[in-house]
């Protein structure tokens, strides 16, 4: 008798093939990566995930030959409420069987799972209660913003320094910092003068781009960051759940049309746990 038709003997427009793929190995450049610290991993469809959180108060100094008292932690939760994002592309059998088709349409779904990451990560409008999910993005979760005027006002990146000594009076270590910033805020920056009626950038003399760097503090340029605004983020501050990427192949869905279909998803969620460490700067007079 011979062999039944197996699934995985099949070509691979017909096999059903879902593989789960670390994030940082396909999406590096995810906001939610780089901006966030990781505190959960998420199991399959999970809506939420519970990350216990403990703190200590500072301590005193003890006399020789003295007890030592106890100190008991402060326990709370944060719940870091989850959603999943989604790429789902249909392709002809013949079309999907094309060299080089693989790698191409792999770069395009990467491509369009980091935009719907990033704009979620930082723009995502909170659900309506009571829904939690798709959890808010950073914006919407009431950062602190300090009473400064505009840098574009100011012409200077006093405020900017202003917001850092505001998160690292928090707690925060300058190291931990990261900014994220539109190209439009990051632009007017760049277009600040080192004094009037000169050419010089305030942030360097030569041609050439400068490094994305703002007072010793990494910048990350995003599209959906806030366009008139920079996101001073401690990483420590965002707490993140989230799990692989999942991609997907099926010849099934569509038989009768002989379309393969690719589908892509990553389910994840963040939070601000300490909003004095998570600040907004105004970059541009938009009153």
């Amino acid at each position: 008798m011979s062999s039944p038709f197996a699934t995985p003997d099949a070509v691979k427009s017909l096999a059903w093939d879902v593989k789960g793929v670390a994030p940082k190995d396909v999406l590096p450049e995810a906001l939610i990566l780089r901006a966030a610290s990781k505190a959960g991993v998420v199991e399959g469809d999970a809506p939420a995930v519970r990350v216990p959180y403990l703190s200590l108060d500072a301590g005193a100094f003890v006399p020789e030959g003295t007890t030592i008292e106890d100190t008991l932690p402060d326990d709370s939760e944060v719940v870091i409420h989850t959603g999943k994002i989604a790429s789902l592309v249909p392709l002809s059998r013949e079309q999907y069987g094309q060299d080089d088709v693989a790698s191409l349409l792999s770069e395009a779904m990467k491509r369009d799972l980091l935009r719907k990451a990033n704009a979620a990560f930082l723009a995502q409008a909170a659900p309506e209660a009571p829904a939690v999910t798709p959890p808010a993005g950073l914006i919407y979760q009431s950062p602190t913003t300090l009473s400064t005027d505009p840098i574009e006002v100011v012409g200077s990146l006093d405020p900017l320094a202003d917001a850092i000594a505001t998160v690292e009076a928090a707690g925060a270590a300058l190291a931990d910092l990261v900014i994220v910033a539109s190209p439009v805020a990051w632009a007017t920056i760049v277009k600040l003068k080192a004094a009037t009626d000169s050419n010089t950038s305030l942030l360097g003399a030569g041609v050439d781009a400068v490094e994305r760097r703002l007072l010793s503090v990494p910048v990350l340029v995003d599209r959906d960051a806030p366009a008139a605004s920079l996101l001073l983020i401690d990483r420590h501050a965002v707490l993140a759940a989230y799990g692989e990427v999942s991609i997907a192949t099926s010849a099934d869905a569509r038989f009768a049309d002989d379309v393969v279909l690719v589908r892509g998803l990553w389910r994840f969620g963040a939070k601000i746990v300490d909003a004095n460490r998570v600040v907004l700067v105004d970059v541009l007079d938009v009153s």
